[in-house]
């Protein structure tokens, strides 16, 4: 019985010159040399040539625990917490937040999530107010205060006079 591929010594691919042996020696070596580097002097930024810390370390005992919430009002309504997700205002949580230093330095840009909440909604009341706030919620010794402090990071409103209030 004889064999369809031929064996290493005769297949000219198999056959590695002297310099393509240097060229990979030296492409494992940088690689080898960055990730050490990396492991030792990088961050989350650096990943995959960094380590990845986010879940190997953990948080302080004692400090707090902040949250960026979206609040609204409808036409009569008080303060209500909602989550943003595709089926509330178009977008999910992350893409809400990672457009947060826009909403703080324009709280205007909040009429279009209302306006894509209206447009997702349109048999449900209109958004009238809406605000983004921090809250943070104060632990000790890795247990929650029960204190929670809310910081109006932008707010937005139908009405440009009690866009300051509330």
């Amino acid at each position: 019985m004889t064999s369809a591929t031929p064996s290493p010594s005769t297949d000219p691919a198999s056959e590695i010159t002297s310099s393509g042996r240097w060229w990979r020696l030296v492409a494992a070596a940088a690689v080898f040399g960055v990730l050490t580097v990396g492991a030792f002097l990088g961050s989350d930024d650096h990943f995959p040539f960094g380590p990845f810390r986010m879940y190997a370390t953990s948080s302080q005992a004692t400090g707090e625990v902040a949250v960026v919430a979206l609040q609204i009002k409808s036409e009569g309504s008080d303060w209500t917490l909602v989550r943003p997700s595709p089926g509330t205002v178009g977008m999910n949580v992350a893409e809400f937040e990672g457009q947060l230093p826009r909403f703080e330095e324009d709280p205007d840009l909040l009429a279009a999530v209302a306006a894509s909440r209206s447009a997702l909604h349109p048999d449900e009341p209109a958004w009238t107010d809406l605000r983004i706030v921090r809250q943070a919620t104060e632990v000790v010794d890795k247990v929650p205060t029960g204190e929670v402090v809310e910081t109006v990071l932008a707010q937005w409103s139908t009405a440009p006079d009690d866009a300051e209030t509330g």
